[in-house]
């Protein structure tokens, strides 16, 4: 599955509600932050250890869908998964995204990223 075709099945209109941006602003921080945590699982996934880790947390979550609505996103979840994807630069993640010159603006991807995670 090619990365555009995971990001298609992300809620572009409900996020962007969610965190009071136009949908073009949110399609444009969704490809950013989706890229971001697909490239920190690629990382991770290099190593032994790390690939371990991913198979382990993947199996926590068998059969799971997705929720219906961003709105039941559990979040705190998806900080779980951030902050295992980058570990200890999870907020220099966000940081780096929230003041790239070619992020749209009035993004927050400290609160992006977790619901991205969980979608």
């Amino acid at each position: 599955m090619a990365i555009d075709d995971i990001l298609k099945q992300v809620p572009v209109d409900e996020i962007a509600s969610k965190l009071g941006v136009s949908p073009e602003v949110a399609r444009q921080a969704i490809e950013q932050g989706g890229g971001a945590l697909l490239g920190g699982l690629a990382n991770n996934a290099q190593s032994a250890e790390g690939s371990a880790a991913i198979q382990k947390a993947l199996s926590k979550h068998e059969g799971f869908h997705g929720a219906a609505s961003v709105d039941e996103i559990d979040e705190a979840d998806g900080k779980k998964i951030v902050k295992h994807v980058f570990g200890d630069k999870e907020q220099d993640v966000a940081k780096a995204l929230n003041s790239s010159d070619k992020t749209a603006g009035g993004i927050d991807f400290a609160k992006l990223l977790p619901i991205l995670a969980r979608s």
